[in-house]
Order: C-alpha cells, then structure tokens, then sequence
C-alpha cells in the first residue's frame, strides 16, 4: 500500500491526481470536497496507477444548503466553474468536534496543532445557552464551535494571533472565519484587523457592530492566492480598537479545483492508464481493462445497465437495492444499442444476448437482454442481477439499472 497510486475524477475535476501513498504517514486518508451538482446523477472514478492496489473504504454523499457558501466569486465567476477541497476545519480555543455534532457530518478539528507558540494567546469560553445561534447558522457551524475561542488578553504590545497552515503553492484557497465576540461591551471597544500571510485581508472589523449583539456567531470570507507552501491567518487588534484584544472561534481553508476540459481531463486519465509499461502484458491488461471500465462505466459505480423480462422478478429480500436503481425506458435503451445493432453484439449466453451500449451522457455500458423465449440460465441472471444490485467494488462493476417495459 505505501506505493499504492490513484486518481480520483468526477465529470468535470480531477479530485486526487495521481495521489501515492508513499511519503503518507497516517494510516488512513479522509478527503472532503464541495461539489456543485446541476444533474441528478455524480460520477465518480478511482483509477488506479501501475500494479497499486487501494482500497476505498466509504463513500459519503451529504446535501449541503445553497446559503452556505455564496453563489459566485464575482459577476462573471459562478461558483459552479469550481469544486472545493476541505484542507483544515479548526475550532479554535476547543477541543475535537466529531461529525456525530455536526448537522452536516463536518469534522473539526483542536487548532493547538497550528496555533503559533510564539504568540500569546489563551483559550476562553462561554455557556453554550449565552450563545445566541439563529437557525441558519446551525448548518454554518455547531454551536459548541462558538462556545470557545482564543484572546489575546489584555496587552500592550502589538500582539496578533496567529496559525500557520501547510498547504499546496499556486492555488486560491477559500478561508472563512468564525467569530462570537465574549468580550466587547460597547462598539468599538474591539476592533479587528485580519491578515493572510502577513497582508491585511480586512481592516476595523467591529465584531458587535456587524453581528449585531453580544455572543451573536458571524463569519467572514476570503478568497486568497497562496504562492507560498504556508498559509498565515492572523487576527489582531486594529487602531481604532479601544481594548488592545482580539479573538477567534473556528477556521475552515478549502482549497479551489478549476473545472477541467473534458479533453484535459481524457487526457490526464489517458496519462495515467498509459504508465503501465513496466508491467507485464498480463498485469498491464488486468489493470487496462479495469481502468478502462472505472473510467467509462464507473459511477454506481458506474455501471452495467440490464434488461430482463417480466418474469425474472427480485427477491423480496432485494427490493430495496432496486427501488433504488435507474429505471431505463425501452426507447432509451434501444437508442443506446442503435436498435440492438448487430454489430454491437458482444455475447451471447443461455440467458439472452448481450450488447455494448452508450448512454445519453456519452457512458460506455454493457447491456443484457433476457430471451423470452428460453429458461436456459434465468435462474443464474436472477442471481446475478440480485448480487450485482448490491456490489460496490472499485475494481468490479456493479448494476446501475433496468428496463421492465413491453415484456423486455
């Protein structure tokens, strides 16, 4: 596994390029990526690299609200043309926040990690009744993000606080910022300036103004361009600040992936299917022809699409692998066969025939039709369709639908 290599696509973004495992310490990889789905199906491919064998052990799909995060960059940049990766969630001042506290299954994580010793700073924190938490910020964070936070204290110097991230050059990184302000007792009396990698990202932000009460949760968010293979974020007193304080609740850094061409992103793949020289030709085509159906069939993943007659009905005990499968219209499928073209036929077997097929999205699938007319190897169909209606394998594909229509 130290050497294991994988890309990991969806239709639009290369997620992992080429990602190995080689100078990874941990013992497990979790990665979390915003995704702006406009259709009703997400696909997405692992590729493996050379003879690396990865195991994917949970695939997790959340329904995030639109108000989370805002609609475009400016006027002419919809957020849509982006993915973003999750790279740090902090709650600062506090400890871990499991996913099982989060509304929406977020991780946060302590931020002593990151926090830089050579500033001063202590850990504060409230009554989780004083915090006053409307309902749309329940999605923004867990109130317990808002619970505790770092102070500077009391000082005279001109003190920041400050943590330092490592992160990967050239890229825009979204970073938001959470705040519910324990200390001020009037406006103005705790004024901030906010800094990314020394530069002023926002100058006299009145936390009590702006939210507009006492232990009221409010964010921010900034769009910055790393060049550097660290990010800094700070938070200080401003001038105008009345009490030489500042704070700070929760810090979240993603990372933005551009859309990728369609042409790019074949050709990335291509790349990395195409490194297999060293291998055996028996290997190099195990791994070809595994790829090859990740990347053209693999969503659910991706998938194998079947026909099969009426009377090759499901167990009971596989209803519900099937309600939940795509159900194919006749037409549909004889548009993806060029009517049962002949020359798409690729098998034929005691259960019917079996063609190659391409979707309306331009999908690669393989498409069984049971022969009416025969009970020859039924009974196996109907099991394979049970056993591949509930397979998820990376490496396997697995039932994505059916057509039950016109006794087909």
């Amino acid at each position: 596994m130290t050497f294991a290599s994988i890309t990991v696509t969806t239709d639009s973004f290369v997620l992992l390029d080429n990602f190995t495992f080689a100078n990874y310490t941990s013992s497990h990889l979790m990665k979390e990526y915003l995704i702006s789905v406009t259709s009703y199906e997400l696909f997405i491919t692992f590729i493996p690299r050379l003879n690396s064998l990865v195991f994917v052990n949970a695939i997790e799909v959340v329904s995030m609200p639109d108000v989370l995060f805002p609609n475009s960059l400016n006027p002419s940049t919809p957020f849509t043309e982006f993915t973003l990766e999750t790279v740090y969630r902090l709650n600062v001042g506090g400890a871990n926040i499991s996913a099982q506290n989060d509304t929406l299954s977020r991780n946060w994580e302590s931020d002593e990690t990151y926090f830089q010793s050579t500033t001063t700073g202590m850990n504060i924190a409230t009554n989780i009744s004083a915090i006053k938490h409307p309902d749309f910020l329940e999605f923004t964070a867990p109130p317990m993000v808002y619970v505790t936070a770092k102070s500077l204290g009391s000082v005279s110097e001109d003190y920041k606080l400050s943590w330092e991230f490592r992160v990967s050059p050239n890229f825009f990184y979204f970073v938001r910022v959470h705040f519910c302000d324990m200390i001020s007792n009037s406006t103005n009396s705790m004024v901030l300036d906010l800094f990314m990698n020394g530069y002023i990202a926002f100058r006299s932000l009145d936390l009590l103004r702006v939210s507009g009460d006492l232990a009221e949760p409010y964010y921010k968010d900034f769009v910055f361009e790393v060049t550097e293979k660290t990010l800094t974020v700070s938070v200080g007193p401003a001038t105008m600040s009345s009490i030489r304080n500042a704070t700070m609740n929760g810090i979240e850094i993603m990372k933005f992936i551009n859309k990728v061409d369609a042409s790019k992103k074949e050709n990335r793949v291509n790349n990395v299917l195409t490194k297999t020289s060293e291998l055996s030709k028996t290997s190099k085509l195990v791994i070809i022809i595994g790829c090859g159906v990740s990347v053209v069939i693999f969503l659910a993943f991706l998938g194998l699409s079947f026909c099969y007659q009426k009377s090759c009905r499901l167990k009971k005990n596989s209803a519900n692998a099937y309600e939940f499968l795509r159900h194919f219209t006749l037409h549909e499928i004889q548009h993806a066969t060029n009517g049962f073209d002949a020359e798409l036929l690729i098998g034929v077997g005691g259960f019917g025939k079996v063609y190659k097929g391409k979707l309306e999205n331009g999908k690669v699938v393989a498409i069984k039709v049971a022969n009416p007319e025969s009970r020859q190897g039924l009974s196996e169909f109907h099991n394979e369709i049970e056993l591949l209606s509930g397979l998820r394998h990376q490496n396997l594909v697995s039932l994505v639908g059916c057509c039950n229509e016109d006794s087909e």
